[in-house]
């Protein structure tokens, strides 16, 4: 199912708390009325480099994101640190679907007011939060990484050919 014509598949999350989402989407006003222009993250991200905190709702970090602008949004490939309790929380109600969102704490660095509505044309990227409510209601996780299912499926089938082809069943 297509998220603003990006991919968009929810799998099995691993047991390691890989996954992969748009903490931004470009060009699209948020609930607090702002949007964030593309080429926005351009300077934070090489100032600083493409790894970031990931926290769990603003607060305690859980993981580390690393960032790619798309031109479009702001992917993320995110790891969760699963020695954490907070971590595993967060895993198992990414797992439910109970928490998908995903959200950004940023300082603005250069915007522009335009018929009400706060243009970001640079901002200072400190964060990504998993969160349930984010404020972008399509930044969210998209993909969750798990053991490839077509690899396993497909092996599941070569043995059980094997065991009973052998037994000519």
């Amino acid at each position: 199912m297509p998220l603003l014509g990006l991919p968009f598949s929810i799998k099995a999350l691993s047991q390691e708390g890989e996954f992969s989402g748009l903490a931004s989407i470009y060009g699209i006003e948020d609930l607090g009325g702002d949007v964030v222009e593309p080429g926005a993250f351009t300077r934070t991200l090489s100032e600083k480099g493409k790894k970031r905190p990931l926290l769990w709702l603003h607060d305690a970090p859980i993981g580390l994101v690393e960032l790619s602008d798309t031109g479009a949004a702001l992917a993320v490939k995110g790891q969760l640190t699963m020695a954490l309790q907070a971590a595993k929380d967060a895993r198992a109600l990414m797992m439910d679907g109970a928490v998908s969102g995903l959200s950004i704490g940023y300082q603005s660095v250069r915007a522009q007011y335009i018929e009400g509505v706060r243009h970001l044309f640079e901002v200072k990227l400190w964060e990504i939060s998993l969160v349930p409510y984010p404020m972008l209601e399509e930044a969210s996780v998209t993909g969750i990484k798990a053991a490839d299912r077509n690899r396993i499926q497909l092996a599941i089938k070569e043995f059980r050919n094997g065991i009973l082809g052998a037994f000519n069943i």
